[in-house]
């Protein structure tokens, strides 16, 4: 190395010597994290890093408000939505947001699980009592008896007295459909594509154990009253 490439040398170190002086004493008095943390927010909202660090609460409170879908929550979440519409409740709980839309989809499933598997319940009670009782006429019997006769078949399973039994367990059969499609759009749209046949794991229903015990409530008492239904009828043909 020649005089000159070492005074170049001298001179760079001098001024990287110097420049980090001037550099650690500007942000000496700088939070490290809270900076930090500016520059995400910065970095999402595309405001300057400056602007956000000398606002931070104002700024937080803008990219907090920037990850929320409020148009979306209305429709799917609208318990949330409507607590978060009052201010004094929107206070305490405007930090667990996705928490409360996620236990309102959950509740409002299971809850029109019940009313469903009530509904499939009565509705399977009325069917046994329609197969026990000698003078009503159940729908598969009215079929049989009035397969060439479409009309009269409509006209008995709209108005005859003997088949009141028949129209009752279709009646809570529709209210149990109803039930479910009542349910708010955010429950719907996560548990209603949930499947059992799949591998998919973000499909798949057993992986879900809200999907699993609403699709219990709503399944058990109908298995169980249908299991009466084939255990009674059985024993009844074979006396």
């Amino acid at each position: 190395m020649n005089e000159f490439d070492a005074a170049v040398a001298a001179s760079q170190q001098t001024d990287t010597a110097q420049s980090a002086r001037v550099g650690f004493s500007v942000a000496a008095d700088t939070n490290p994290d809270a900076y930090a943390e500016a520059q995400r927010v910065a970095r999402r909202t595309g405001v300057p890093v400056d602007t956000v660090f000398s606002m931070p609460k104002e700024m937080k409170r803008q990219d907090t408000m920037g990850t929320i879908d409020f148009d979306a929550l209305a429709k799917t979440s609208p318990a949330t939505a409507a607590l978060l519409a009052n201010v004094e409740k929107a206070k305490i709980a405007h930090d667990d947001v996705e928490n409360m839309s996620r236990t309102e989809n959950a509740l409002s499933f299971l809850g029109h699980s019940t009313l469903a598997g009530i509904n499939d319940l009565v509705g399977a009670g009325a069917k046994l009592a329609d197969s026990l009782n000698p003078f009503t006429l159940s729908d598969q019997d009215a079929a049989t008896l009035y397969k060439d006769d479409p009309k009269k078949l409509q006209q008995m399973r709209e108005q005859s007295p003997a088949m009141f039994l028949s129209r009752f367990a279709r009646g809570r059969t529709e209210a149990s459909e109803q039930n479910m499609l009542d349910m708010s759009p955010g429950a719907q749209a996560t548990y209603g594509d949930l499947k059992y046949a799949t591998t998919d794991t973000d499909k798949a229903a057993y992986l879900s154990p809200v999907k699993m015990i609403g699709d219990a409530i709503r399944s058990l008492p109908t298995t169980a009253a249908l299991a009466l239904t084939t255990y009674l009828t059985r024993g009844a043909a074979v006396q």
